[in-house]
């Protein structure tokens, strides 16, 4: 986000990422630091290979794969694509399994604090806490 701010001249802006794991405030205010809302990126990515590992569930991470294949699927630079393998709060998936699996899925995340959302087209995995 702070690369796509720099590139349209709105730093220091306050913004929201994530999925709302991720509050920036405005950075002249007086607490302007960073806020993540519930697990971070490096507490939620073993809590979910350990769910594959155990359920054997079929999808592969942003962690999984490098900046090309990123920037095949999603048709953005390898720079860009970079950047959005960087995540503090969340880890980016494509669901390769069925939906009875995504629901046992959904059900081990939860057990485990964690949430799922569907985007356009990837899914995001999440602190429950962040999601109403």
């Amino acid at each position: 986000m702070l690369d796509i701010q720099q590139d349209l001249g709105l730093e220091g802006l306050p913004f929201i990422a994530e999925n709302g794991a991720v509050i920036q405030p405005d950075v002249r205010w007086e607490m302007g630091q960073r806020h993540i809302n519930g697990m971070t990126h490096r507490e939620i990515r073993p809590l979910i290979e350990q769910i594959r590992q155990q359920a054997g569930f079929k999808f592969t991470t942003f962690d999984d794969v490098d900046e090309r294949v990123i920037s095949e699927w999603t048709g953005v630079t390898r720079y860009r694509a970079a950047l959005a393998r960087k995540h503090d709060a969340s880890v980016t998936l494509i669901w390769r399994d069925s939906d009875e699996a995504m629901a046992r899925f959904e059900a081990a995340l939860a057990q485990r604090g964690l949430k799922c959302l569907q985007g356009a087209r990837f899914w995001h995995i999440l602190d429950a806490g962040c999601v109403p």
